[in-house]
C-alpha cells in the first residue's frame, strides 16, 4: 500500500471510530466550560477543576489529579445563573495528560440528584441547546 493510500485508510477509520463512538452514547454532549469544585469521600475543602462537556447522564471534566475509576466524588458545577449545581458522581473514565504538567481528563457518571439540582441541569442543559 503506498503512502498516500496509508493516509487515507487512517483518516477513514479515524473517522468511523468517532461516528461509531458517538452513536453508541444515550445522551447527546453539550459543550461547557464551567469551573467546578469537586469532593472526594471525608474532604471538607473542594478543589478546582473545569467542565468540558455534559449530558443528561454525566459529564466530562479536567482535573489537576488522577484519580481512579469507580472513586465518587461530589461535584458543584458553579454558574451564576443558578449557583452552583450539586452533584454525586462516580468516575468512569480517565484520559492520562498528554504531557507532563497538565491535566487529567475524568469522564464522571451521575449517580445522584436531588430533584432541585436535577431542575437546575435540566435548565443548564436548555440553555446549551
Amino acid at each position: 500500500m503506498r503512502a498516500k493510500d496509508k493516509d487515507q485508510y487512517r483518516k477513514n477509520s479515524k473517522m468511523e471510530t468517532e461516528i461509531t463512538f458517538t452513536e453508541k452514547r444515550r445522551h447527546i454532549r453539550h459543550l461547557l466550560g464551567l469551573p467546578i469544585k469537586y469532593y472526594l469521600p471525608n474532604m471538607e475543602v473542594g478543589r478546582l477543576g473545569f467542565t468540558l462537556n455534559i449530558s443528561q447522564e454525566g459529564l466530562a471534566v479536567e482535573l489537576p489529579e488522577r484519580l481512579k475509576v469507580g472513586d465518587d466524588l461530589k461535584l458543584k458545577i458553579l454558574q451564576k445563573a443558578q449557583g452552583f449545581v450539586e452533584i454525586i458522581g462516580r468516575i468512569v473514565r480517565i484520559r492520562p495528560p498528554a504531557t507532563s504538567g497538565e491535566v487529567y481528563q475524568s469522564g464522571v457518571r451521575f449517580l445522584n440528584l436531588s430533584p432541585e439540582n436535577k431542575n437546575k441541569l435540566g435548565n443548564l442543559l436548555v440553555l446549551l441547546v
